[in-house]
């Protein structure tokens, strides 16, 4: 499959450059077989989108983060984000994780008092924005 690298060069989706970003093998074979087959639909959507001067987070390198700290194997569960955050240095390719300690969006701090809550009976836990501890754990975000 041909997709469109950032500078709008053609380029061949292989396994091996998908290597490059995606590190646990189970998920790159997987993403690799879905790639080839609604790659391109995926791939052109992010392409226009950029051609109208959108920007898209996160960057590139951060996209596949979820997979990497989260292996097919260790997964046990999985929570989907339905809206990206929109502010350039928020997003850190996790659903809802942020890598700025200093600013916790609304609804990542929504989930954290929800899990204090819930979980731990209004204990105030040691708020890690970034849910990176959460992807070790088997939550693919």
């Amino acid at each position: 499959m041909l997709i469109k690298t950032e500078d709008n060069i053609n380029m061949q989706l292989t396994k091996e450059y998908l290597s490059e970003y995606i590190t646990d093998k189970e998920w790159l074979d997987k993403l690799f077989v879905y790639f080839n087959i609604k790659g391109e639909e995926l791939f052109g959507k992010i392409g226009e989108r950029k051609k109208l001067g959108k920007k898209i987070y996160p960057v590139s390198e951060k996209c596949f983060t979820a997979f990497n700290l989260c292996p097919w194997e260790k997964t046990r569960v999985i929570i989907l984000g339905q809206d990206p955050y929109y502010t350039p240095n928020v997003a850190n390719g996790l659903a809802f994780g942020t890598d700025m300690s200093a600013y916790i969006p609304p609804s990542l701090n929504n989930i954290l008092k929800e899990v204090e809550q819930d979980v731990y009976n209004g204990l105030n836990l040691n708020r890690d924005p970034s849910l990176k501890s959460w992807a070790e754990q088997g939550v693919l975000l």
